[in-house]
């Protein structure tokens, strides 16, 4: 999942939470018609039923367990998960900004040594991760 050309994972991983699909699927519409392609975005979401792997899976793509625990009870309640694969903080700061306008909850971008930032819906100003994640 997110590899690149080569098989390697590269970029940053900017991570979203939405209540409504409909929001997602507009995000993503967004999202290619600003220069993302299809093996950049990926979404996971539970439409029915419940969840039963998915702090596992949250696991292999490399999310800490903070935000494991706050998007596997987002999962819970219905929530879906959008993830960008962007190469250049450019297109980190394009992808956060897109998403917050078609609804996203949370957007938090992070590298491989995991030093977030996070955006919330409410407060859009770049601050690091706080522990009540």
């Amino acid at each position: 999942m997110f590899q690149d050309r080569n098989g390697a994972n590269s970029g940053t991983l900017v991570t979203s939470i939405f209540w409504e699909l409909s929001a997602v699927t507009s995000a993503i519409s967004a999202l290619l018609q600003n220069g993302f392609t299809d093996e950049d975005i990926q979404a996971v979401g539970v439409l029915e039923g419940t969840v039963s792997a998915c702090g596992e899976f949250l696991s292999t793509i490399g999310l800490p367990r903070d935000l494991i625990r706050l998007y596997s009870s987002c999962f819970e309640d219905g929530a879906i998960l959008l993830m960008i694969r962007v190469e250049r903080p450019t297109g980190q700061k394009a992808a956060i900004r897109l998403l917050h306008r078609f609804g996203a909850v949370s957007a938090i971008a992070s590298n491989s040594h995991y030093q977030p930032k996070v955006l919330l819906a409410d407060d859009r100003e770049s601050q690091e991760s706080r522990g009540g994640l």
